[in-house]
């Protein structure tokens, strides 16, 4: 169970059934490394979870496996530069809900899956990984192949922050405008219509 969870993390990573630009590297020979490059590890994190299916009596098991990137192994300057990414604060969180409460707003909680992968590392940062255990290819002559990162995969140290960066983005372009108090925060307001944002980022 665990061998058909990584077969489907792989083709999540590959873009198998989905649009090409969503792939997360492309496999390319470590000979055409740039120079001064190295490879980060890379490895896999299973995860065998019950799950109620809310009928108070039955649970089912979910087997998740998913590749990880050895960002331990990354170096300050060639590999990344700026990390931090913004918390929103419980004491604005909590505020915000009374707000909610006072004013009769809807309350939504939602989970965005694989969520990092949404943003795409910067075109002039090349980051290369060893290839998933189990799951390595070579090349058509032979030749040894290595991933080379398009999208911020979990353990790279900057993904947080380029899934926040690129959650901004996304949000100020629908017409949301982030709080001055706390950047986690996007509101848009049209007349006596108010939605609110609150994001976390782990």
């Amino acid at each position: 169970q665990f061998m058909d969870a990584m077969v489907r993390e792989m083709g999540n990573m590959e873009g198998k059934g989905q649009d090409d630009d969503k792939r997360v590297w492309d496999l390319v020979p470590k000979a055409d490394m740039k120079p001064g490059s190295k490879e980060i590890p890379s490895g896999w994190v299973l995860v065998k979870k019950s799950l109620d299916t809310g009928d108070g009596h039955t649970t089912y098991d979910k087997h998740k496996g998913r590749v990880t990137a050895g960002g331990h192994r990354q170096q300050h300057g060639r590999d990344y530069d700026e990390t931090w990414s913004p918390v929103v604060a419980f004491p604005v969180l909590r505020m915000l809900i009374a707000f909610a409460v006072t004013h009769g707003f809807d309350i939504t909680q939602i989970d965005f899956d694989a969520a990092y992968l949404n943003a795409l590392l910067p075109p002039d940062l090349d980051i290369y990984m060893k290839q998933p255990r189990g799951f390595e290819r070579v090349g058509p002559n032979g030749e040894p192949m290595t991933c080379k990162l398009r999208r911020a995969l979990y353990g790279l140290k900057q993904s947080g922050r380029l899934w926040y960066k690129t959650l901004r983005a996304y949000m100020e372009s629908e017409g949301y405008h982030c709080l001055d108090m706390d950047q986690c925060v996007f509101i848009r307001h049209n007349g006596d219509k108010w939605v609110i944002v609150v994001a976390y980022v782990d």
